[in-house]
């Protein structure tokens, strides 16, 4: 038997020895051995043979390459920690750490440089921490202890990595007091579950509702609410009103005619531009079903005119997007496109993005949950049931835009086309 201190390059080499069990105490284990604290070794079980220094001592079986701790002070009281067959990558997630969210960005948030559960402190609802670079098989547990604001979550600056696929660089955040794990699945994607973020359930704020500015409406009574506002074109037949049915509705019913898009077109929206990128959070979302899905258009999301103008936000030409609003983004069906399905996409200061498809069409007189969610950076990511169309696309809008939310449907031949919303939500973090 001798007795032995440890090096921190020892430890690291004998942790893929250290058995599996009492987790507290391997932790233990090694970080008082990384800081030089002695233990004995003996060629064999030290049961019965080796005399423990102390209560809580250490002794190495190197013949077996397995550890024991002292329960007590005789040469019976070792207990052993179990089968030698935990490695470092297992160790390190018993790794736990206080941090200080920092920045606002992912290259000056508080880095995270490795696997483990990590408790935050100092969230604002502008602060921030970042992850590490992308490695498959990463698992890392984020406690926001701040339970009055968000904490925002990065992925590393500039490495191409991204979360829940959402833009690179782009954050996510979580609720106020309330914990998130996020996992690594490849060499640039990290998921989160949606339900830890802000935004991420019918409870978007977390444990402080009063942290969002919401608005909703089922349709129900005899008139549209006052702060709703309706557009209908100069065509023949337009209207929009309630709609008697189930659960209520509002029915946006297009000209029987054909014309411009000024004549054609019918929408539903606020009345009021009070919402916008920047603020945090933006999202609309809306059930609705359409009657026909041949020669019609429809969007769904946020535009910088009110909806008694009659323009349609963004359209499809082919396979491009064009767009009659300056700043607007959203989710589209438009047949006079190329591609006949749900696409996501916008445009910021006149310049359209590329659209992205969802890969299927709606079907006719079916209800479809449509939401819309725009990232503080201007990125657009639409929803259809709750599967997103495809990655969030970047510079959808302008971020300081005053904007409001709109659907707006328009037919595409000489023949009536409506709409049938059951519901409308919109939400943004309040200021």
């Amino acid at each position: 038997m001798t007795i032995s201190v440890i090096t921190p390059t020892i430890a690291k080499q004998i942790a893929g020895q250290a058995a599996r069990g009492d987790s507290y105490a391997l932790e233990t284990l090694l970080r008082r051995m990384a800081v030089g604290e002695p233990y004995q070794t003996y060629a064999g079980s030290p049961v019965g043979n080796v005399t423990p220094e102390a209560i809580g001592d250490w002794c190495f079986d190197s013949t077996n390459l397995a550890w024991y701790r002292a329960t007590a002070l005789t040469t019976a009281d070792w207990v052993a920690l179990g089968d030698p067959d935990l490695d470092l990558g297992e160790l390190r997630q018993l790794n736990t750490a206080t941090i200080a969210a920092a920045g606002s960005s992912a290259s000056d948030a508080t880095a995270i440089t490795e696997d483990g559960t990590y408790y935050a402190t100092a969230a604002d609802g502008t602060k921030g921490v970042a992850l590490p670079a992308a490695a498959a098989g990463t698992i890392i547990r984020i406690v926001n202890t701040v339970r009055t604001s968000p904490l925002f979550v990065y992925p590393v600056n500039g490495g191409n990595d991204n979360i829940n696929d959402e833009a690179e660089d782009a954050a996510v955040k979580v609720k106020a007091g309330s914990y998130a794990v996020f996992i690594c699945i490849s060499a640039t994607l990290w998921i989160c579950d949606p339900a830890a973020l802000v935004g991420g359930s019918r409870n978007p704020s977390g444990t402080d509702p009063t942290a969002k500015a919401i608005w909703f409406d089922d349709f129900f009574g005899d008139l549209l609410s006052d702060e709703l506002l309706a557009g209908v074109g100069s065509g023949t037949g337009n209207a929009v009103a309630l709609s008697i049915g189930e659960n209520g509705r509002a029915e946006i019913k297009t000209a029987s005619d054909d014309g411009a898009i000024t004549a054609n077109g019918s929408s539903l929206g606020l009345g009021a531009l009070n919402w916008q990128a920047n603020a945090g959070g933006l999202v609309m979302e809306a059930r609705l079903q359409i009657d026909t899905i041949t020669a019609v258009m429809l969007f769904v999301g946020f535009t910088d005119v009110l909806p008694s103008t009659i323009e349609a936000p963004i359209f499809l030409v082919a396979g491009d997007i064009d767009s009659d609003a300056a700043n607007a983004c959203g989710v589209g069906f438009d047949t006079d496109g190329s591609t006949d399905q749900w696409f996501h996409g916008g445009v910021k200061a006149n310049t359209d993005t590329t659209p992205a498809y969802s890969g299927a069409a709606p079907s006719a007189t079916t209800y479809y949950t449509v939401r819309v969610e725009v990232s503080a950076a201007g990125a657009v990511r639409g929803f259809i049931d709750g599967v997103a169309i495809g990655a969030a696309v970047a510079a959808a809008v302008t971020v300081t835009t005053p904007l409001c939310p709109i659907i707006f449907v328009a037919n595409r031949s000489a023949s009536v086309r409506n709409v049938l919303v059951d519901y409308m939500r919109v939400e943004q973090d309040r200021g």
